[in-house]
């Protein structure tokens, strides 16, 4: 019997604790427009990073800062990608690569690096802290310096427009386009198509 008003008493209390709460937050109650949401990631401090097609956004849970060309160094308003590692943030557009380490921000385009496109549209971390991008024109992976990869210039792919990218437990690379995904690994590349798959 004690056993029963035990489980009575004990089931209310673990189902609360396990409810979660939930917050919906658009152009009502935050500096969020609608459909503009391209990526969200959280860092170690709780801080979360939002990107959209007008700025990037910062919530602490209670207050929001916008970041953009105006009064940031963010190289574009469109942010396409955010990938965190401990203190270091990567923030890709579609005007180069903003990396964010500690307060120290650096922008890398065409222009003042070897990345093959400004377009940035996914960015991974691999198991070494070597940060892989897929970009409008190839596979780039960066650790002190861009190296292109994969891409229709240096190793002669039909498509390098890449727009989703993942490295699954195996450290291998799945980048996605429009006509088919490619795998790469230590310089092995497959490509899958619907006339090979």
């Amino acid at each position: 019997m004690k056993q029963f008003f035990l489980i009575l008493f004990l089931v209310p209390i673990l189902l609360f604790s396990q409810t979660e709460v939930k917050a919906i937050f658009n152009k009502n109650n935050s500096p969020l427009k609608e459909q503009t949401i391209t990526c969200v990631k959280t860092d170690q401090s709780g801080l979360s990073w939002i990107g959209t097609l007008e700025g990037l956004f910062c919530f602490n849970g209670k207050k929001w800062i916008k970041l953009t060309k105006k009064n940031s160094k963010l190289p574009s308003n469109k942010v396409l990608c955010i990938e965190i590692e401990k203190e270091k943030k990567y923030i890709g557009t579609t005007n180069g690569l903003l990396i964010i380490n500690n307060n120290n921000w650096e922008i890398y385009n065409t222009k003042n690096s070897n990345l093959p496109s400004n377009k940035i549209r996914k960015i991974k971390i691999d198991n070494s802290s070597t940060a892989w991008l897929a970009t409008s024109k190839g596979l780039v992976k960066y650790k002190k310096e861009f190296e292109s990869v994969l891409s229709s210039k240096k190793t002669g792919i039909k498509n390098d427009d890449f727009i989703s990218l993942d490295i699954d437990q195996n450290n291998k690379k799945w980048i996605g386009t429009n006509t088919g995904l490619y795998s790469y690994n230590d310089k092995i590349w497959r490509v899958f198509t619907k006339k090979n798959t």
